[in-house]
């Protein structure tokens, strides 16, 4: 899965807020140095400040994946599907994260079906 952009949301989103372009500078350098849990708990900061950024919770539900947390990662990308400002892409992008989620789990028929989802999604 590739990272979205830093600093910007994907899509026709307003620009960020000052503090959460800092948080999410603070995110990319725990992601550098290995700290998933860091990275999580400043998304988690930047949601507070901007809770209705699809990327912001696609960014969070791809730390879940890296740590292995299946579950939260997938109920993660459903908040961002289920923002109406979430663009296509990053829809996209987080039901195949789903699938990906629910593969790890053991749950083929769950993976398969989240990514017939995704590949319905036209950019």
């Amino acid at each position: 899965m590739p990272p979205a952009a830093p600093n910007r949301p994907e899509g026709p989103s307003t620009a960020r807020p000052p503090a959460v372009v800092a948080l999410l500078g603070r995110v990319d350098s725990a992601a550098a140095t290995g700290n998933p849990a860091q990275a999580a708990a400043e998304l988690e900061r930047a949601l507070r400040i901007s809770p209705r950024d699809g990327d912001l919770w696609l960014r969070l539900a791809r730390v879940r994946m890296q740590q292995k947390q299946w579950q939260q990662a997938e109920a993660v990308a459903l908040k961002c599907i289920s923002l109406p400002e979430s663009d296509a892409a990053t829809k996209k992008a987080a039901w195949g994260l789903i699938g990906s989620a629910r593969e790890a789990r053991g749950d083929p028929t769950g993976a398969a079906a989240a990514r017939r989802r995704a590949a319905a999604i036209i950019l």
